[in-house]
């Protein structure tokens, strides 16, 4: 899960613990302008803090074009306030835009915006409110990535079942979280096939991690939201009791506990009371959704170098490249 902030003049760089807020978030999306004659009073300041502190940051135009042509004049606008060392650039379409240029010009224009963009070498993002999707042509507007809100009750948290409904890359899931202690803010979460290198780059939170030699032993026949009775390192000799096919029995210090099939190797024959000697076999586990059931399952040996992200659910995630996916393990894996 990722983190990313964007901010314009309704905050100020002083709302904000910077410290905190580095290791707290991914990276941060700043307004520069409100149409071309309005530009914004903090994104200076914000972009100063943002390099000060080595957080990466893209940059956002909200539109107020009146025409295509107008458009590319915005467009030209905002590369010229803009700073060099952003890695993207997003047009922002809200109902103020729609106000400005109509519905009938509304895709050409933004596509024009985001096209002049493009042609000066950046990469391009679009957003556009959720209420949107399937209305005006901006399905169909081509830009890098494309970033839409969606808030459901709106009570800081995400809420997985009120995804956008449309395909993209960045789900704005919130108008009221929190960051760095400041006050509320919107937070935005990956949403797609593109990791978050491919919005902030190497500079982003990515924290490096070696695959733990544990094996752990569960209090019950699962993986998520509970803690191990123990953890086994490659060579321990235990015994087990076959409880299923995928996982067995055995007791420690009066406990009874759960380890998974493939941690043991070399299983004997049961002897008259059902127990098994077994020997562990330790490796990390990475599952492609946040129940750690089921789905797509990566396997790593101890000693494997990996990178994850920040713990924000409970889970460490992490990106392979492989499968264009975010992948997700128990904390006692990575160390």
């Amino acid at each position: 899960m990722a983190k990313i902030l964007d901010v314009s003049h309704h905050q100020t760089p002083e709302m904000f613990n910077w410290t905190a807020l580095k290791k707290e978030v991914d990276g941060l999306i700043i307004r520069v302008q409100f149409g071309s004659n309005l530009v914004d009073k903090q994104y200076k300041r914000f972009i100063s803090k943002a390099k000060e502190y080595n957080i990466p940051f893209g940059l956002y135009a909200f539109g107020m074009f009146v025409s295509v042509n107008d458009a590319r004049i915005e467009a030209r606008d905002f590369l010229s306030r803009g700073d060099k060392e952003a890695k993207f650039w997003v047009l922002d379409v809200e109902k103020e835009t729609i106000s400005a240029c109509g519905t009938k010009n509304l895709a050409a224009a933004s596509q024009a915006f985001i096209d002049t963009l493009k042609a000066s070498g950046k990469k391009t993002g679009f957003y556009y409110e959720h209420q949107y999707i399937g209305k005006y042509g901006l399905d169909n507007v081509k830009a890098d990535f494309r970033w839409i809100p969606r808030y459901g009750s709106n009570n800081g948290a995400k809420q997985t079942h009120y995804k956008p409904k449309i395909s993209c890359h960045l789900w704005q899931y919130t108008s009221v979280g929190l960051a760095g202690n400041g006050k509320p803010v919107d937070l935005s979460d990956l949403n797609g096939d593109k990791p978050i290198s491919y919005f902030f780059g190497s500079s982003s939170n990515a924290i490096s991690a070696t695959v733990q030699d544990v094996a752990p032993f569960m209090p019950k026949p699962q993986f998520k939201s509970q803690k191990p009775i123990r953890l086994w390192r490659t060579g321990t000799r235990i015994k087990v009791y076959k409880y299923n096919s995928y996982w067995y029995r055995a007791y420690v210090d009066g406990k009874e506990g759960f380890i998974y099939h493939s941690f043991l190797k070399n299983l004997s024959r049961p002897d008259s009371k059902g127990r098994i000697s077994a020997t562990v076999h330790a490796f990390a586990i990475f599952w492609d959704n946040q129940d750690l059931r089921g789905g797509q399952i990566l396997t790593y040996k101890p000693g494997t170098d990996l990178k994850h992200y920040p713990e924000k659910i409970g889970l460490k995630s992490a990106y392979f490249t492989k499968q264009k996916k975010v992948f997700y393990t128990p904390n006692y894996w990575l160390k």
